[in-house]
């Protein structure tokens, strides 16, 4: 199921664990590290309804900056 297909359903979307460790950050498709703020960001862009996250300030700072 994809994420439109799950909110179209009324379902909430909430991925996890973002975490803000160098070893635990995304990486886009050309390799370049992607910060936990942007991460989530992205996920919220795509249509999560939330996300777990092990830093709450970063993720209160991305939800802010949408």
């Amino acid at each position: 199921m994809t994420v439109r297909q799950a909110r179209a359903a009324d379902l909430a979307v909430h991925p996890y664990t973002l975490r803000a460790e160098p070893a635990f950050l995304a990486r886009l498709p050309d390799g370049t590290v992607q910060s936990v703020e942007a991460a989530a960001r992205q996920l919220l862009d795509l249509g999560a309804t939330g996300y777990f996250i092990d830093h709450p300030d970063h993720g209160v700072r991305a939800r802010g900056s949408q």
